[in-house]
């Protein structure tokens, strides 16, 4: 049913609408107290693995996310976003029929590393999911809405912030600019 999509791979443009709670350091009850809202652009790398069926004849279309790169201003200077390098991202393609594949429900369990000024470098412990209904594969012009919050922590392990909004839209094809020849 996805023969057609299987070992693809591809760059897209992403915008992400996020709105984190972040906590003091300095407070002793690490009550998240300020929010911060932000808007992110940048590209991820997905690359569609081998489609299967599953008990009730449904097939499943796996995908990973290889890299990613987000940036965007916010009331305390740019966060950044990139794929934690350490955990899996990846997701899944389940059509909602056995007998085509669109529509289809497109989910995602996200690990990352986001800077916040002031806070660092923070990583999030569990998969933050989010998920989508699409219409064809690659999936431009959608918005996946979070259905989990993320507690993001420090190198410590201190709860530094909440993930409390996350919507991500797939905008299109990513416009890479080429790599410059370096010399030697």
């Amino acid at each position: 049913m996805f023969e057609e999509f299987e070992k693809l791979k591809t760059d897209i443009e992403i915008r992400t609408d996020r709105r984190f709670l972040v906590s003091d350091k300095k407070r002793s009850d690490r009550a998240f107290d300020k929010e911060i809202n932000a808007t992110l652009t940048g590209t991820i790398t997905v690359s569609i693995g081998k489609a299967f069926r599953e008990e009730d004849g449904k097939y499943v279309l796996p995908w990973t996310v290889t890299a990613m790169q987000q940036s965007g201003d916010s009331p305390l200077g740019t966060i950044k976003v990139r794929k934690n390098p350490k955990m899996p991202f990846y997701g899944t393609v389940r059509p909602q029929t056995t007998d085509r594949p669109f529509p289809a429900e497109l989910e995602a369990a996200v690990y990352e590393l986001v800077t916040i000024p002031g806070y660092g470098e923070l990583h999030n412990v569990s998969p933050i999911i989010i998920g989508a209904e699409i219409g064809a594969i690659p999936p431009f012009g959608v918005t996946a809405a979070h259905r989990t919050n993320g507690i993001f922590v420090d190198a410590s392990g201190n709860e530094r912030a909440q993930l409390r909004g996350r919507s991500v839209t797939l905008v299109g094809p990513a416009k890479l600019v080429p790599k410059r020849a370096t010399k030697r």
